[in-house]
């Protein structure tokens, strides 16, 4: 069986979180930029390279506005935690997940400056123009993720670089259910998808 590793799960769950804690976000955000990849897997992991290679692609691309996208192999890996983890919840129970289509998922969630690019306005918070300007007063925070983004806002970003590119993006798999869920504003990430190129 071919497993991805258990923090390519942690990458696609990420894309999924709510930005509701805007005093520990504000810090975060404050905190310098190489942070963004220290929890990160050793690119590319075997599954990404050998894919990559049977499918005669690129393990990473990117797109018209700078966005880095990784490939995800198709696959199986076990989501979820034991049932031992400390603060686990009621839905993470561990379960068989399988990838049967590659695609590319966004490296980083969607910053302010790509989805400005794209939808023409910048509703984040924390920005020069947001209602927490005070907060990053003199911060340049153009490569922090975007906030203050909708569900709806989101699909309306991946339809519009969609259309802009010629190729498929959307919110990956996990965030299908997201709008009967999570009422929060969103980060996110992006998924391009099969066919991998125009």
């Amino acid at each position: 069986m071919n497993r991805l590793p258990y923090l390519w799960v942690a990458l696609v769950l990420l894309c999924i979180s709510a930005c509701t804690r805007t005093e520990q976000f504000a810090e975060q955000s404050a905190a310098p930029e190489a942070d963004q990849t220290q929890d990160l897997p050793p690119f590319p992991t075997i599954e990404q390279k050998t894919g990559a290679d049977h499918l005669g692609i690129p393990v990473q691309i990117t797109n018209s506005i700078g966005m880095k996208l990784n490939l995800i192999p198709p696959g199986e890996f076990i989501m979820g935690s034991p049932v031992s983890e400390p603060e686990r919840v009621v839905d993470e129970t561990q379960h068989l997940v399988r990838i049967t289509r590659p695609f590319y998922l966004s490296v980083h969630e969607v910053t302010q400056a790509q989805y400005e690019q794209v939808m023409g306005k910048n509703p984040s918070y924390f920005s020069a123009l947001g209602n927490g300007k005070d907060r990053v007063s003199g911060v340049d925070t153009s490569q922090f993720p975007v906030e203050q983004v909708s569900w709806n806002d989101a699909v309306a970003f991946c339809s519009k670089l969609s259309n802009e590119e010629g190729v498929e993006y959307r919110l990956p798999p996990a965030t299908t259910n997201i709008r009967k869920t999570v009422s929060a504003f969103l980060r996110f990430r992006l998924a391009r998808t099969y066919p991998l190129s125009r």
